[in-house]
This record gives structure tokens, sequence and C-alpha cells, in this order.
């Protein structure tokens, strides 16, 4: 669940709604069964438990019937009361201890083999600085730099094997080197090669080690994911240290931060959100660079953090932050940036886990042919870069009033909590989903109903049972010196004729007692069914509803706060509603019974029954909105609770190399506290008002003992020993009735907060309809050309009327088989065209058509399906590589194949992964390097082959000649199709057919290279004169030969055509 939902713009754009909708319920559905196993249990535990006086007297009076053994009404009422009393503790009690300790057993389980995994062997292996002595360097800096003049910071590797999997196929091999202060050591190779494992195999990160690796010093690990977590930029950087000034802002300018600021509303202070949605790629790179700088480590290990920004950019953070900021420290940079490569004093080539090569740069340019045709092939590669990697991940617009209006929002987005009683639409809704409202009262009313009924008239009928024994044998006492007709008529019967009388009074209270046991068993069942289908009916809807819902909603909610409503308030309506409200309902009408049968035994007792009512809802009309608001406010504390932990494992590697073990463990037990306050307090007043419950139950109990004695003092109402028996027996079990009646009715009003939290997100907006009506729907073939118009298109990210627009009246159209670049600053609106093609933003002016089709006027599922993206972000999906390239099963093995040797990665899944196209991949494709899941996304678009093809800065983190093999096959496979490629390298789109040049939401330049850049003042030939003017000719160059390869193929046309059209060649 959580992978979906941090995925949710993926999985938007490739259409996959309803394949993970299918997933999700099949999951829900094995849960449900589960959930059906074990509310038969406990329908058989309440089975016992509300039948078991009846069941018990029944064996009693039975054996008591066939030995013939005499009895009488006082047996009957003493027997009635400690039956009542026994069966809280001895079956209430003893189930529920049984459950709870069935529970702990499955919950210590689970805890137990957590607990014995291995543990990590990091420290041991690295003799780095321990979290102790990091610590204790923050009160006090002596001890350390007392360590640290016996011994200088370095690396030492000297790495045998290491694997990630004990029989893994993948292994690093013979690893060794070294390194010291001043050094910086920068490692090479293609997608795949073990650039990424070696790093994390010097933090200690790796399972699997053979070998001798010491890090002396202190060190920062800057992965190549970025890892934001949701706080302000300045927390982000700080991480836990004392804010220092000077050594601040330093830190800002040297990762050109200092620029950004600007633009944000609250400068450093300003919230980003969870992962850092309301940041670009290029942003949320240079924070991440930021908090390792700012630490002052003596070693830093950079995994390719140059990627995400653009040249101006990277030059800036290669000069001022690697080669000047940290000039005197130890740096291990992993990089694709060749032309960086001249500064580093070293410099380690990596192929399929081994080092092939080590030295200078000069020493390989000569004496490694390998690496001098990499420089070659390369020619200064990886010049042009987008300043964002990921800005579909960020809603900011492009604007800098959009910025500031994004940040507000997210800045005053807090999980809202419902005030005052849960509304009477909650329970509608929930009993709605059940078995629906008529139907579900019907059932409710009339089985509680009838059951109540049986039970008493059962009670009644062994209570007169036992009052004719007592006159058939004059066991006669002060109570009982009041005789009437049946008495007499009892008395006087011949033994032939009581033994009939007898034998009948026992086969009728067998019948009422199965008959109670039946309807029992048949209540509990239903019921509890009845309800927990409603929590599947609603958890259904909300999913379904959530999958839907507009983008920009996963922007604005961390993953956490969703995550609650699908666990915690979903285990609410699953484990603990369906019980409560059977318990409620078990209370509730045996109460009413109680009530009417005392009354009209003996009528004052209608006068402490109303005292005691009083008392009762005096004491609730405190104690449920208390409890209630409490409730609320747990379910709003577990949230943070629940964002943190995701949060934290997303970034364990950087909280484990910066030693911020301790202080992010704080920080969750801070969340943690709150959570648990909630609990406690929950706890306190349930306890609070068991008390005040008690007291009033005491007071009922005497009011009524005194009542009935005044009523047989008087003699103001006959009252038979049967009608006495029945009147204590009911009046002592009356106020603990009402007292758990009060107390179920809280609990259900507390659990039903979750399905009001439930309903919220089933009330969800939505976007426009997946499907519509066949007759609009487009033909099996669309599109079949490709062309796309876009007609005064004005487009915001928000369908809030004071949103800023991402793009402002675009006006354009793409030919069928167009190849264009698509380029701008920071902000263009370079994704918000994307995401609009998509129909994932908020359409505000104009509209858009493909093949002469408005794509507003067709469902979203038909313009998504039709059109193939392969995305900047790489996302996999825990389950099989098959899945993840065709959720829908609709190719074949073959075609599937197929696809991934075109990408050339049928050797890893043949050679590396066990069970070929059934190979499980990893949550998030953990267990492959992002170049090779990026491979992944381009093999998913071979797949579908649509005409329409999106390429949205897809080669930043990957190799250079991953990046050719990625470019020779979009040129190969789709070179029929209409290709819209983001620039993220200049290099990437120069021989497109035409350049789009955006600024601002605008459409400033659409043309082809050539033109463009014939023009000195044109945008475009300002972005590539920031390249440099060795790359920025080469650019000219590769624009040059397009054209000409242009101009040629057009006379080549033109002159067939003549010839086919020349009467005199005929």
């Amino acid at each position: 669940m959580s992978e979906i939902i941090k995925s949710m713009r993926i999985v938007k754009m490739y259409c996959w709604e309803m394949a993970f909708d299918k997933k999700i319920r099949h999951v829900r559905r094995r849960e449900i069964i589960q959930y059906m196993r074990c509310l038969m249990f406990d329908c058989v535990q309440m089975l016992f438990s509300h039948t078991y006086i009846n069941v018990t007297f029944l064996m009693m009076y039975g054996t008591m019937w066939w030995f013939n053994i005499r009895f009488d009404i006082r047996f009957f009422a003493v027997a009635s009361c400690l039956l009542s009393h026994m069966r809280l503790t001895v079956v209430d009690f003893f189930n529920n201890a049984v459950k709870d300790f069935v529970h702990y057993m499955a919950a210590q389980k689970r805890i137990q083999t957590f607990l014995l995994l291995d543990e990590s062997e990091r420290d041991n292996r690295l003799l780095s600085r321990s979290h102790s002595e990091l610590a204790s360097s923050e009160q006090n800096e002596l001890p350390i730099v007392e360590n640290n003049q016996t011994q200088s910071p370095k690396v030492i590797c000297n790495l045998k094997r290491a694997q990630w999997e004990k029989n893994g196929s993948f292994c690093l091999k013979n690893m060794v080197f070294d390194a010291h202060p001043g050094d910086l050591i920068c490692i090479i190779g293609p997608v795949g090669a073990g650039k990424s494992s070696l790093l994390q195999t010097l933090t200690g990160e790796i399972a699997i080690f053979d070998g001798k690796v010491r890090m002396h010093g202190s060190f920062c690990y800057v992965p190549q994911e970025s890892w934001i977590f949701s706080s302000t930029i300045k927390t982000n950087i700080l991480f836990g240290k004392a804010y220092d000034r000077d050594l601040f802002h330093r830190v800002v300018e040297a990762t050109a931060l200092d620029t950004d600021f600007t633009q944000l509303p609250n400068e450093e202070n300003t919230l980003v959100g969870d992962q850092g949605v309301m940041l670009s790629g290029g942003q949320k790179a240079r924070v991440n660079m930021a908090r390792a700088l700012y630490r002052n480590a003596d070693i830093y290990l950079l995994d390719d953090p140059l990627s995400a920004v653009d040249v101006k950019v990277a030059r800036h953070l290669f000069q001022k932050s690697i080669k000047n900021y940290l000039a005197d420290k130890i740096c291990i940079l992993v990089t694709h940036q060749i032309q960086f490569l001249q500064d580093a004093t070293k410099i380690i080539m990596l192929n399929n886990g081994d080092m092939i090569q080590i030295g200078t740069y000069t020493d390989l340019l000569t004496s490694s042919t390998s690496f001098a045709r990499l420089l070659d092939d390369i020619h200064q590669f990886e010049q042009q870069h987008s300043i964002e990697l990921y800005q579909q991940q960020s809603i900011i617009s492009s604007t800098c009033s959009d910025i500031d209006e994004e940040m507000l929002a997210l800045s005053k987005n807090t999980e809202t909590k419902h005030k005052g009683t849960v509304k009477s639409h909650v329970y509608a809704e929930y009993l709605k989903a059940s078995v629906g409202i008529i139907m579900g009262l019907f059932i409710v009313i009339i089985l509680s109903s009838v059951r109540e009924g049986t039970s008493i008239f059962s009670n009644w009928w062994l209570a007169k049972w036992s009052d004719d024994e007592s006159y058939r044998y004059r066991i006669l006492n002060n109570c009982t010196n009041i005789q009437n007709n049946n008495n007499n008529t009892v008395w006087s019967m011949s033994n032939a004729e009581w033994n009939n009388h007898r034998n009948q009074r026992f086969y009728i209270y067998c019948v009422i007692v199965f008959i109670l046991v039946l309807i029992t068993f048949f209540r509990s069942m239903i019921t509890q069914f009845m309800f927990l289908n409603a929590g599947r009916v609603l958890h259904n809807k909300m999913f379904r509803r959530l999958i839907r819902c507009p983008i920009a909603f996963f922007d604005i909610n961390p993953v956490g706060r969703i995550l609650n409503r699908f666990t915690k308030d979903v285990a609410t309506m699953d484990d603990q509603l369906p019980v409560d409200i059977y318990e409620f309902l078990n209370c509730c009408f045996p109460a009413l019974g109680t009530v009417v049968l005392v009354g009209m035994l003996n009528p004052w007792s209608f006068i402490p029954a109303v005292i005691s009512l009083i008392g009762l809802l005096f004491v609730r009309y405190y104690y449920a909105p208390c409890s209630r608001d409490l409730r609320r406010l747990e379910s709003i504390t577990r949230s943070p609770v629940y964002s943190y932990l995701t949060s934290t494992i997303h970034g364990l590697k950087v909280i484990r190399s910066y030693h911020a073990e301790y202080m992010c463990s704080i920080e969750f037990f801070s969340h943690l506290d709150d959570n648990t306050r909630a609990n406690h307090l929950i706890f306190a007043t349930n306890r609070w008002a068991a008390l005040r419950f008690d007291w009033v139950a005491l007071s009922f109990i005497g009011l009524v003992t005194i009542f009935s004695m005044i009523a047989r003092i008087t003699g103001y109402r006959y009252l038979s020993t049967a009608d006495i028996a029945m009147t204590f027996s009911y009046s002592l079990s009356l106020m603990g009735v009402l007292q758990w009646m009060i107390r179920s009715s809280v609990d259900v009003e507390t659990e039903m907060t979750s399905v009001e939290r439930v309903l919220d997100y089933c009330s969800l907006d939505q976007e426009p309809p997946a499907q519509v009506p066949l007759n609009r729907r487009p033909p099996s073939n669309w599109p079949s050309h490709g062309r796309i118009i876009f007609e005064n298109v004005s487009m915001s990210h928000s369908s809030d009327n004071q949103s800023s627009l991402a793009l402002r009246h675009l006006s354009m159209t793409i030919e069928a088989g167009e190849k264009v670049g698509i380029v701008g600053r920071t902000g263009a609106g370079k994704s918000s065209l994307i995401q609009t093609l998509f129909r994932m933003g908020t359409l505000v002016n104009g509209h858009i058509k493909i093949d002469n089709i408005n794509i507003a006027t067709i469902g979203l599922d038909d313009v998504r399906r039709r059109i193939s993206i392969i995305p900047q972000d790489p996302v996999l999906f825990t389950g099989t590589m098959r899945s993840n390239l065709d959720q829908f099963n609709e190719y074949s093995d073959a075609e599937i194949w197929h696809a991934l040797e075109q990408v050339q990665l049928k050797t890893l899944v043949i050679d590396r992964m066990s069970n070929g196209l059934h190979s499980i991949v990893s949550e998030g494709g953990s267990n492959l390097s992002v170049g090779q899941k990026q491979l992944v996304c381009l093999a998913r678009a071979i797949l579908k082959m649509s005409k329409i093809l999106v390429i949205d800065e897809a080669t930043a983190n990957v190799d250079n000649v991953t990046d050719e093999l990625i470019q020779r096959a979009i040129r190969e496979k789709f070179k029929e199709c209409t290709v819209l490629t983001i620039a993220h390298r200049l290099r990437t789109v120069i021989d497109s057919d035409r350049i789009l040049v955006l600024g601002n939401g605008e459409l400033l330049e659409f043309d082809s290279p050539n033109v463009l850049l014939s023009n000195s003042t044109s945008h475009f030939a300002s972005l590539v004169e920031q390249t440099g003017l060795a790359e920025a000719e080469y650019l000219r160059t590769l624009a040059n030969m397009k054209s000409t390869k242009d101009n040629h193929d057009l006379d080549q046309e033109s002159l067939t055509d003549s010839k086919e059209t020349d009467p005199l060649l005929t």
C-alpha cells in the first residue's frame, strides 16, 4: 500500500489503477477470510458467554429432575445471582484472557523473529567514530580531538568479496585502494557495475562481507536518491546539529541554495513536505549535499550528487563544495561527469563488480585504452542537465508566486479533527455499507428482541417451576405465606399428576434453551459478519476513491497520514467495531427487557431505575465527549508515528552514516510519547467512568431492596416468591448491564471516529471519469498518427480559483512522427506540460487535441493508456519482473523477453535473477540499480509501442553508454512515433526536429535547433552558450549536421515524388 501511495503519479501515468485495485482487493479478500475465521471463534465464545447461565441451569435442573432432588425458589434466586456474577469472571474474563494471550503469542513471535535477525557489524568493520563518541563530542570536543591527534583520518579498503545476498549472482570482488586527507577518488563505470554497492560497502551496509575495510574518522554518505524528511529546509540541513550562523551560510553558499532561498516564502524556514515534495530534484540533491557539508566530517562518500543539477550548478557544486570546501577531506565520488575526472587524485573503473582499472587521470589516459575510448565516445558528455531531475514529483509551479502559494498551502496543511458528536450520517453510511439501512435495522432489532424475549421467558419459566416446587413441598417462609389458586392446585396434585407436571416443565425448558442457543448463535454470527462486511465495503470504496483522486492530494498529504486510514482505522473497523457493536446490542436489549420485566412485577422499581438512569446519563454526559475527542486525538497523533517511521526507513543509510540513530530515536519516541499520552488518558478516563458507574449501581441495588421491602410489608401489591426472586435477580444484573451498555455506547461512538475518518476519504474529490460511453470513446487504433495540437492551453496544479497558472496560453502544433525536445529553466513548466498531456492538472483554458480528438471529451484511461512515458523517477513495485513490465498480462513471454533484449536486460534477468521473468523484485526495486530500473521503464515503453512517447528527463542517473543505448533504442523503435523529450542533456535533444523552449509557463520559442541557434539572441542559444565554448561548438556542429541531413532527405523525397509524377518518365 505504501508503495502505491508514494508512487501514485507513476501509477496514474501508466494507467495501472485497476491493476493495483485488483491486487489490493485480492489481499483484502484474504485478510477478510482470516477475520471471518477469527469471528467464528468469537461467535462460539459469545455463544458460551451469553447462554452460560441458561445452559448451566439446564444441567443443574436436569440433574435434580433426573434424580428427583427437591429444590425451591430460594435455590433459584441464589443460583441466579451467583451464576450472573460468575459469568463475568469465569467466562468473559477467561475468554478475553485466552484471546489476548493468543494475540500476544502471535505478536511475540513476530517481534522475536525481528529481534533475532543478524545485528549490523558496520561499526566493527569500519572502526569509525562510534555513536557514543560522536554524542560525547557534541558535549565536549576535547576527547575526540585527542583521538584525532593519535590517528589521522584515512580509508583502507582491501575487499575480497561482498554481496547483498548469500547466494546472489552479483558481488564485488578484489577492491583494493586507500585514501588520505585531500584525496578525491572518482568511481566510474556502466550501469550495474557496483558503484553504489561499493560506497555502501564502505559504509558497512552490505550484508555479506569478506575482507578489510577501515574508515578512521567520521564519515557522511550522500545517496543517489535524495532523502528529505518532512520539516523545514533548515532543519533538514542541521539534522540535529547546533545552529552556527556563519557555518550555515558558508554551506548554503557552497551548495548554491542561497538563490533558491530568495524564491521561497520563508527562505530556509520553508516547510518542504513529506519526501521533500515541494522541492525540485536539484534542490533536494543540494539540500542533501548541504546536510553533509554542515556535519564537517572527515570522510565524504558522494553517490552521484551532480546528476540532478544543470551544468552551471554542477560546476558550482564541484568547485565550491567538493574542491574547495572539502579540499582537506577524504572525498570518494561516484559520477558520470567525465569532465570532472581531471581533478581527481585517483580514478577507479568498475565493471560487473570488478575493479578493472585504478590510477590517475593521466595514467589511465595513457595506459588504458578503455578509459581513452570512454572519453572519446563521450566528448565532454554530461554537459547539459536540467536544473531539476525530479520536478515531476514537485508541484511547484512556474513562477515565484506559484511557489509562495504552494508552500503556504503546505504550511497550512495539517490533519483536520472533527469536533462534537459523531454525526448520524456516519452511522447511516456504516449500516448502509453492511447490508443496507432498512435490512440492517430489521435484522438487528428483530433478532435482538426475539433473543431477549426468549431469554427472559426461559428464566421466568424456571422461576415458576421453582415456585411450584416450593409450594408442592410446603417450603414456606414469611415471604411465601400468601397463597393463590395456582399454588393450591400444585399442592393438591397426585404424585402421577405432579410427575407429569414436572416432566412438562423440564421438557419445555429444554426446548426454550435450545431455541435460545440457536438464536444467540445466529444473532452473533449474522450481526458480526454484517458489520465486518461494512468494513470490507468501506475499505474498497475508500481505496477506489483514493486512486482516482487528483494527484495534488498526494503532493500535500504525507504518506503516513494516508496509511493511518488504511492501517489503524481499518483495523478498528475490522477487529473491534463488530465485537463492540454486538456487545452494545447485547447490553441494550437486556437492559430494556429487564426494566420492562421488573416494572411489570414491581412498579416501585421504576423509581430507583429512573434515578439510576439519570445518574448514569449524568456520568456519560461528561465521559462520552472526552473519550470521543481523546480517540480522535489518538488517531491524529498516530499519523506522525507512521510518517516518521516510513521516512526513517527510507533514509536509514543516511542516518547510520551520520551516526544519528540516537537523535532519530529520540524524535521517534517523542511522536510515540504523544500517542501514548492520548492512549493513557483514554484508559484513565475509562477507569474514572467505571468507578462512578459502580457508585450508581450500588445506589440502585440499595433502592430496589428498600422499595421491595416496602411493597412487601405494606401489601401494596401481591408478589409471589418467583416474582421476588426474578425482581432481585434481574435488579442485581440490571446495573451491570446498564453500566456496560453506557460504556459500550461510548466505545462504539469512540470507534465510529475511525469510520468517520474513512468516510472522509470516501468523499475525496475525483478526477474526470476513467471511461466514457462507447459512443464517445476513440477508435481502438487511436492515436494512429500522433499529431498533437495545443490551443490556448492554461493549466493549474490546483482546482482553487486563486491558484496561479503553471502554463499560460500555450498554442502550438506538433506534427505526427515529429521529435520535439523540451527545454527551459527552473519552473519553466516542462513537467507541467507533460502532466497536462496526461490530464493530471486542472485545465483552466483551451484544449488539447490528439489526432483531431479533444482529450477532455474522452475517458482518462483512454488518454493515459494510449501514451507511453519513460519517467524521470524509475519506479518498480514489489512483485515479479513480469508484473513490473506487464501489469495486465497483455503480452506473451516472448514479447517481454524481446523487449528486455532490446534494452540489454535479458542477460541480467537470466543470469542474475534465479527465476527469470518470475524473479522477485524488492520494494522500490531495491535489488536493481537506478540505471537498471530506468532500462526496465524503457522496456515498458517498447512493449506498449504507443504512437506518442514522452521522455521525462529519463537519463540523468545512468552512465553515458546506457544513455546512448536508450537514445538509440528510442530512435530505432519509435522512428514513426511522436516523441516529446524533456531535456536533461542538450545533446539528447539537439538532433530533435524542433526545440520547444518554455519560460514562466509560456512558450518562448518553438523551431528547429539550427534556426534557433542562428539567432544569437534566442533563449536556446543562451542555454547552449552556458555549456562552455567547446561543448557549445560541438552542439552547433550536431545541429548543422541534423539540418543538412533533413534537407538532404527532403530533396530525396522531392526527387522521388517528381519521378513518380513526371509524365515523360511513364
